[in-house]
């Protein structure tokens, strides 16, 4: 692997840890004040924001917090994590 390809891995992953940790607090300004970044983000041209993010929630129905959190322990149950 190349160094960019590296650095692009990682800047994925934290993107993506970012918004784990979002759905897990069900608080994107407060996870985004934990990760070091603005409520709003650029992530490579493309801006998220909370209603975002609700958006990509509601598509795949984990509205609710009750849908979030049972797709998280399928998640991890099926993964042999755990919580």
């Amino acid at each position: 692997m190349t160094t960019n390809t590296n650095v692009a891995q990682k800047a994925a992953r934290r993107k993506l840890n970012l918004l784990e940790l979002a759905n897990g607090m069900e608080n994107v300004s407060k996870a985004c004040k934990i990760m070091g970044y603005a409520r709003q983000l650029n992530l490579q041209g493309v801006t998220v924001s909370s209603g975002g993010v609700g958006g990509v929630w509601s598509r795949h129905k984990l509205s609710s917090r009750h849908q979030r959190l049972l797709q998280f322990e399928e998640y991890y149950g099926t993964y042999n994590h755990y919580i």
